[in-house]
């Protein structure tokens, strides 16, 4: 697995593969993480080859996914199996960061509201103001590596603003870049915890895409395993992917608070108590690996 001391990420992927024997009837899987490791499992049983999987995913993961292979997914037609999964948990910068959480007002679209809790503190972040919205971003500690994660939030000025602001943002190519905030500000910050889980089978989306071959049995990704581990053309079967991501002040101890005696006032606030969107990008490479909403903090996605 993929583990970072500032932002626990781990990463777990496995393809699944039959193989034909004359010396056995059974079919070995196959399990790798990121490093590529892998480790045969008979799965003349399909039940029993699907719980070892969702075994190593679970220990691979920290226990934080619990399983990853539905069941009845892998069976004896089963050809090839593509599974990926992501947690993603970041500390932020500085643990002086966090102030004191409260259970405060989220209001929903709908008009109703529900009690989470937010985490409240002031600091200078860089943010921008811009015609019906804000962004802010919140950095994450940095680890062993010269990876830098930071979280995005854009807040829209209304309420009921979020559909606005995501047709700007995925109708216009440039519109996310154009919009990260370049100058520093006070800001006072509320944001809420708030957890994501996200889990789909990508086989159809891949095939209305007009992605088909590789779920045909004239595909052939048999260089994939060893010569000889397979007799026949090796498809794939199904594509399966699942993230969460969380965000809490956990593991930031509250006495590591600064007092806020003589500290000056913020200039700005940023309140994320309604509907918002959110990105988490690695700075080095530019790259976005997290993109979402959040409409209702207390339910977990």
């Amino acid at each position: 697995s993929l583990v970072d001391h500032s932002s626990r990420s781990p990463l777990a992927c496995g393809p699944t593969h039959r193989r034909r024997s004359r010396r056995s009837s059974s079919r070995p899987l196959v399990a790798c993480t990121a490093q590529r490791p892998r480790r045969s499992i008979s799965r003349a049983r399909p039940e029993d080859a699907a719980e070892q999987i969702n075994s190593w995913v679970n220990k691979s993961t920290r226990q934080t996914i619990t399983s990853l292979l539905p069941d009845g997914l892998v069976d004896q037609n089963t050809g090839l199996v593509l599974g990926s999964a992501l947690y993603f948990k970041g500390r932020w910068l500085d643990k002086t960061d966090i102030g004191k959480t409260a259970e405060q007002k989220f209001y929903c679209l709908d008009g109703t509201h529900v009690l989470v809790p937010f985490v409240e503190y002031d600091r200078t972040r860089l943010f921008a103001a811009h015609d019906g919205f804000k962004v802010i971003k919140l950095p994450y500690k940095q680890g062993n590596n010269e990876r830098k994660f930071s979280m995005y939030i854009f807040l829209p000025d209304a309420h009921d603003g979020l559909f606005e602001l995501t047709k700007k943002i995925f109708s216009e190519p440039a519109f996310l870049e154009q919009h990260l905030p370049t100058e520093k500000r006070h800001v006072g910050i509320g944001v809420p915890k708030f957890t994501i889980s996200f889990q789909i089978d990508m086989k159809d989306f891949l095939k209305d895409m007009t992605l088909e071959l590789p779920f045909r049995r004239d595909a052939d990704f048999k260089d994939m395993v060893k010569e000889g581990d397979s007799k026949e053309p090796l498809f794939l079967s199904d594509v399966l992917h699942k993230v969460i991501l969380e965000v809490n002040d956990d593991e930031i101890e509250e006495t590591s608070v600064e007092k806020s005696i003589g500290k000056p006032l913020p200039t700005e606030h940023f309140a994320a108590d309604h509907p918002f969107f959110f990105l988490i990008r690695e700075e080095v490479s530019a790259t976005v690996i997290f993109m979402g909403h959040v409409l209702d903090p207390s339910s977990q996605y």
